[in-house]
C-alpha cells in the first residue's frame, strides 16, 4: 500500500481528476449541496498529500522533487484560488418537493451586479447534480431562494417554473428536467 500512494499513476489519476472537479458541477450528499470548489479542495489536499509522500520518499534527485513539490503546491493553491474565486456569488438551492425515488431538483443561482442566471438540474440523495437547463434573470433575481417557484412531477421528469417577480423576470421561465 505505501508502493502504491508514491506510484506515478496513482498522482497522474489524483492530478487527472483534481483538473477535472474544476469544471465539475455541484455534489449532493443527502440534503447538502457541495459546490463545485469544494470538491476541488479536497482532491487538491489529496494532490499536495501525495505531492509530499512523494518527496518523503527521497531517493536521487531529492532537491529536485522538492522543488517540484513546492510547484505542485502552489499550483495547487492558484487553481483553488481561482476556482473559489469564480464561484462567488453561486448558490445551490434544492427545490420541494422531491419526486419520486427520491429525485430532487436543484437550482444554481448566480448574480453579478444587476444580472442574474442559472442552471436547473436534477440529484438523487448522493451524486454530482445532474444540470440541465439555463436561464437568466433581470436585476440580480434568484427566484428559487425567493421561493419564487413551482415544481411537478410527472413519472421521473419534472416541469420548474421559475416565475420570479414583477421587478426581476425569468426568462425563460419553464424549464423541464428527467432523472
Amino acid at each position: 500500500m505505501p508502493h502504491l500512494l508514491t506510484s506515478r499513476w496513482t498522482t497522474v489519476a489524483v492530478v487527472g481528476l483534481f483538473v477535472i472537479s474544476l469544471w465539475g458541477p455541484p455534489f449532493v450528499v443527502g440534503d447538502l449541496v457541495l459546490r463545485p470548489e469544494v470538491v476541488t479542495v479536497l482532491l487538491g489536499l489529496v494532490v499536495v498529500g501525495l505531492t509530499v509522500r512523494r518527496v518523503r520518499a527521497g531517493g536521487d534527485g531529492a532537491v529536485g522533487r522538492r522543488v517540484r513539490a513546492a510547484l505542485a503546491v502552489l499550483a495547487v493553491v492558484l487553481v483553488v484560488g481561482a476556482r473559489a474565486v469564480l464561484g462567488l456569488g453561486t448558490s445551490y438551492v434544492v427545490v420541494a418537493p422531491e419526486g419520486p425515488s427520491g429525485c430532487r431538483v436543484v437550482v444554481e443561482e448566480s448574480s453579478f451586479l444587476m444580472l442574474g442566471s442559472g442552471r436547473v438540474g436534477v440529484a438523487g440523495r448522493l451524486g454530482p447534480v445532474r444540470l440541465q437547463s439555463d436561464y437568466t434573470a433581470d436585476d440580480g433575481g434568484r427566484p428559487a431562494s425567493l421561493g419564487e417557484y413551482s415544481v411537478r412531477w410527472t413519472g421521473s421528469s419534472a416541469v420548474v417554473l421559475l416565475h420570479g417577480n414583477a421587478g426581476q423576470p425569468v426568462w425563460p421561465a419553464l424549464h423541464e428536467v428527467a432523472c
